[in-house]
């Protein structure tokens, strides 16, 4: 079964570059919130309409490359954070953002030398280290991307991104009971959008149903059926937020076999 994952880190789009700035940009806030309801060109319209009187204007610059990342554009977004840097050499959003383009591109080793460059200029960082997670999670470099979890878990120990992302190690590795463990705790933080939670719900229910198989072949039935029906509650739950979703539907089907044989 494929594994579904939102793209790791969005955790610079609640509010990119925000901290530490007195006052944003005219009409960020009217962008922002466009970017957030999936309205990425209506959005870079809004940030065009103020952008020449503020070229300098961190949060404008990431949140229109972030507008361009989502279309597919990655040249105009990667130009953006080129100029990002430029100005701004210490601003770990600058890194995290480019970063995450290039992974958005698969091109995972710039990826990994951006937030390492990144890391050296600003120190250590939270979303710096989970980019270089997520590089070497994409690249089937299981061990790399934890030694960078357990890095961020240190400083941040109720890391939702994190923990999921460590439990979605386990599952590539097949050690189901240890990704249950570890689903079940980022279940636990709550994550904080509703495409989050749906994969989270997925994946979960993945382990739980891989547990069931390994019970039901040791020949024990009977605990296994009630695995079964447990991942399917959470399937259901997947379907509860998008009735539509391609795997979680195939998921609950599949269950559904497996539960009367």
């Amino acid at each position: 079964m494929r594994l579904t994952m939102a793209i790791l880190l969005a955790t610079l789009l609640a509010g990119p570059a925000t901290s530490g700035l007195s006052a944003l940009a005219p009409r960020y806030d009217e962008a922002l919130k466009l970017f957030h309801s999936g309205k990425y060109n209506e959005s870079l319209d809004v940030i065009r309409e103020v952008f020449d009187d503020h070229r300098g204007a961190v949060e404008l610059r990431l949140l229109a490359a972030q507008n361009y990342m989502y279309l597919g554009e990655y040249e105009s977004a990667r130009a953006h954070m080129t100029y990002c840097l430029k100005e701004n050499a210490k601003r770990l959003e600058c890194y995290a953002t480019l970063s995450s383009i290039y992974r958005a591109e698969q091109r995972y080793n710039n990826a990994i030398k951006t937030a390492r460059s990144g890391i050296g200029k600003v120190g250590e960082s939270v979303p710096l280290r989970l980019e270089l997670a997520s590089a070497y999670y994409a690249t089937g470099k299981y061990a790399a991307s934890r030694a960078h979890l357990e890095k961020v878990l240190q400083n941040d120990p109720n890391n939702f991104t994190a923990i999921y992302m460590d439990g979605l190690i386990f599952l590539k590795q097949g050690k189901f009971a240890n990704a249950e463990f570890r689903l079940r705790h980022a279940l636990d933080i709550k994550p904080k959008t509703s495409i989050d939670l749906l994969h989270l719900y997925v994946n979960l229910g993945f382990a739980i149903e891989r547990e069931g198989d390994r019970l039901v072949a040791a020949g024990e039935r009977a605990e296994g059926i009630r695995r079964y029906s447990e991942a399917s509650r959470h399937y259901n739950y997947a379907l509860r937020i998008d009735s539509n979703h391609p795997l979680a539907r195939e998921s609950r089907e599949r269950m559904k076999s497996k539960e009367i044989q």
